[in-house]
């Protein structure tokens, strides 16, 4: 059953529970799917449809060019969809699942003209229309689409347009009550573990696979099938106990590491791990200690100060910086050896130097067993000791040599800025 208006072209429609008309260029069909389904449909042109797509998707007062370039996006997004239709009409729905349709109400002259200078172009792949998906925010990072032309890349434009929709930060409140209605297997929720992520972006990006845990069971889930059950956002989110896939609750120095993630100290590894038992390296120090001072601006020099550094090496301003403010002065023969880990007296004295180096005199007896007053860094470790940041080992041993594992790091990082902020 088709309906049309002869003497416009363009149909008024008031949906149920709606109080105003909406108007839609060409007919309106109903369409009996089945028995029990009616759909209906708006047969219209192609471009008619872009019309009403454009200024649903964007502001109408951007540049010419770019309203054009979303004509193009819209168009063959619609295109795509008509060429995969399996239905007996070609039908694509009018809201975000597809992209937003209002019609001839919505339609603007800058939009009109953007559509209309566009006409006739879609982008193709293989000599068919592509899939042209887009959306008002990604988080800095794209989604692989499953299709050549559709890979995961960084999007270094993605917030340059402010407002809400385009917002990385959200939040939902979920009880527990909705996630055992979602998983009744499970019993009596316990936890939610996060077991993979794309690896793309803070907190090693978008979720891949989580583990819902119940007293009488567990249920593996994919990412999506959370955000879908529960109404998320999107797949690239963190839960109140969940930062990094490998410190789980009951971790060692969790809450440490979790003050330093909150911090932005520290982003982890693409993989979404912090991996908290291995030992920090000096570069990875130097990026801490820049962050943990609030990344003040500075300007790293074209010039490396140390001959194993370029400027195109991974934190090199974080670590041109910690050479700029003394903390670091490198080794005698002018390396900074940005792989080598961080020993624990050497972690001593970045810290003893981050403070300032403060008026101080060590005891003439020593602290700890293993440790003389005429051993390296004696002032700056008796000094971390004094003010409680170290306590040693229960042996009474410091064990200046050995590394200093990531998880130790943010212990001492959470505890210096408790005793002296930050």
């Amino acid at each position: 059953v088709a309906f049309r208006d002869r003497a416009t072209t363009w149909v008024s429609v008031t949906a149920p529970g709606a109080t105003t008309a909406r108007a839609y260029r060409g007919e309106i069909w109903l369409h009996y799917a089945s028995a029990t389904e009616t759909i209906a449909v708006n047969r219209t042109a192609l471009d008619d449809l872009v019309r009403g797509v454009v200024p649903s998707e964007v502001y109408p007062t951007w540049h010419p060019e770019a309203l054009k370039a979303q004509a193009i996006a819209s168009r063959t997004f619609a295109a795509y969809s008509r060429a995969r239709s399996t239905s007996t009409i070609s039908d694509t729905c009018d809201t975000t699942s597809c992209q937003v349709y209002n019609g001839k109400n919505a339609e603007v002259a800058s939009t009109d003209a953007a559509v209309a200078a566009s006409s006739g172009s879609i982008v193709t792949y293989a000599g068919k229309p592509a899939l042209t998906m887009f959306s008002a925010a990604n988080g800095g990072w794209s989604v692989d689409g499953g299709l050549p032309y559709l890979i995961a890349r960084p999007d270094p434009f993605d917030g340059d347009v402010k407002g809400a929709a385009t917002s990385h930060a959200w939040t939902k409140e979920l009880s527990v009550a909705s996630v055992e209605a979602a998983f009744p297997t499970i019993g009596k929720l316990r936890r939610i573990t996060v077991t993979s992520r794309d690896g793309n972006g803070v907190g090693g990006g978008r979720i891949l696979t989580a583990t819902v845990v119940g007293t009488r069971a567990s249920v593996d889930v994919t990412g999506p099938t959370l955000r879908w059950k529960f109404g998320l956002k999107s797949e690239w989110f963190t839960l109140s106990d969940e930062f990094f896939v490998d410190v789980p609750v009951g971790a060692a120095f969790r809450s440490e590491i979790r003050w330093l993630y909150d911090q932005g100290i520290t982003y982890g590894w693409s993989d979404g791990t912090y991996r908290p038992l291995d030992p920090i390296a000096r570069d990875s120090m130097a990026a801490f200690l820049y962050r943990f001072r609030g990344s003040p601006a500075f300007t790293a020099p074209a010039t490396s100060p140390f001959t194993d550094l370029t400027p195109a090496s991974p934190f090199y301003r974080e670590i041109a910086w910690l050479a700029a403010t003394r903390i670091t002065t490198g080794w005698a023969d002018g390396t900074f050896r940005p792989a080598t880990s961080v020993t624990r007296d050497q972690m001593a004295a970045f810290l003893y130097r981050l403070a300032g180096s403060p008026a101080y005199r060590p005891p003439t007896v020593s602290p700890f067993a293993d440790l003389a007053p005429t051993d390296a860094f004696y002032r700056e470790i008796c000094w971390l000791a004094s003010t409680g940041i170290t306590t040693g080992w229960s042996d009474r041993t410091f064990r200046p040599g050995q590394s200093v594992s990531r998880e130790a790091m943010a212990a001492f990082l959470y505890r210096y800025a408790g005793r002296f902020g930050r």
